[in-house]
């Protein structure tokens, strides 16, 4: 396959929202793409050139998946994809930038530009490749290399963002910089030590999760992550420590089994993970306790705010969950409903009155797409 060929390397440690976007108004104009994930050398990358390629090949799929990248073409964009799949390709780069890019037949090179600064810093390295080209007397000039410009809804968003706000624990805030398959992927990098803690280093529950969330698309670290950062806002703004590593235990096998039970029975069974000794509080956030609010102690009620939460972050998880709604089991927002309508009777402090109408409304809409 010939035509004109567009070389976009780069870090991508991990691969984000901007780089999507950059990736699909390059192919407005190129017949193909290839992203080349640079080793990073002496930098000290977050992941391993392994783990970003696999960051950037899920980027592709999300794209088509949950149509991520500038409204106004990605349509067009994706349907050519859909049709040729070859048209976008992610190699590891090994050694110089220029030499992949010569292997690869490449007619242009891509770098992607924030603001002003990124210009200037791109500008300077456009010299140096330019002058690497030459060396090797391979065509590629000036009029050859583009400085493509990110469109200004994704011009804040960040690898170095999305790393820090994870570090920091604010792993939901990280989805609006990274589409939702790589989120899942970064996951279990920050959530491992978070587990080691609680855990003491049960590696062999660690594997056991590992091979059951990466493989989903709902019920996986992404959820996981946000009913952990949701836990720890509730248990700030309410003062509250009762039972706090026992709880955030239980939320890191909320989504193990189907049926809380079947997990508390599968660890007893098992004799994994001798430090929950308050691993009941798992059941919680079983649909069935939902009807019995009233009686819950605190604990149950706060864990099962934080699932109904999910619903109701408009800016972060509940646009996840609207991408993610066809990985859901049939039927499931009909449980929800009637969850709602049951808080609703009883007058429950599970959920605010606000709160209740915004998940009634999100559930409504939800299944209404699921129909």
């Amino acid at each position: 396959m010939k035509g004109k060929i567009a070389f976009y390397s780069g870090l991508f440690d991990p691969f984000t929202r901007g780089h999507s976007n950059i990736l699909i108004r390059t192919l407005r104009e190129f017949d193909r793409i290839i992203i080349g994930v640079e080793d990073g050398g002496d930098v000290g990358c977050e992941f391993s050139q392994e783990e970003r390629v696999k960051m950037a090949r899920q980027s592709i799929e999300d794209i088509l998946k949950f149509k991520c990248g500038p409204v106004q073409f990605r349509n067009e964009v994706i349907e050519r994809i859909r049709k040729n799949p070859e048209i976008v390709q992610v190699v590891a780069i090994k050694g110089e930038v220029v030499d992949a890019a010569i292997r690869c037949g490449a007619t242009d090179m891509i770098r992607g530009v924030r603001n002003d600064t990124d210009i200037h810093v791109e500008e300077e390295l456009e010299d140096r490749i330019l002058l690497q080209f030459r060396i090797r007397n391979y065509p590629l000039t000036e009029k050859n290399y583009h400085l493509m410009h990110t469109n200004d809804e994704v011009s804040h968003m960040s690898s170095t963002v999305a790393k820090d706000l994870c570090k920091r624990g604010e792993y939901i805030a990280a989805l609006h910089h990274v589409t939702p398959g790589v989120h899942n992927m970064m996951m279990p990098h920050y959530l491992k030590p978070k587990f080691d803690e609680l855990f003491g280093n049960d590696s062999e529950l660690w594997a056991i999760l590992c091979k059951v969330y990466q493989k989903r698309t709902w019920s996986n670290f992404s959820q996981v992550a946000y009913l952990l950062n949701r836990l720890q806002i509730e248990i700030v703004q309410k003062e509250m420590d009762s039972k706090f590593e026992d709880l955030q235990r239980a939320m890191f096998l909320c989504s193990f089994k189907k049926c809380p039970q079947e997990t508390v029975k599968w660890l007893q069974t098992r004799g994994i993970a001798s430090k929950l000794e308050e691993v009941e509080l798992i059941k919680f956030l079983d649909f069935n306790t939902f009807r019995k609010a009233e009686f819950l102690p605190v604990e149950g009620r706060l864990m099962q705010r934080c699932k109904l939460l999910l619903l109701t972050d408009m800016e972060n998880y509940s646009l996840y969950l609207r991408q993610t709604e066809k990985g859901m089991t049939p039927g499931s927002y009909e449980d929800i409903e009637d969850i709602i309508a049951y808080l609703e009777e009883i007058n429950s402090n599970v959920l605010t009155p606000q709160e209740l109408q915004i998940v009634k409304a999100n559930t409504s809409e939800l299944s209404r797409k699921e129909s």
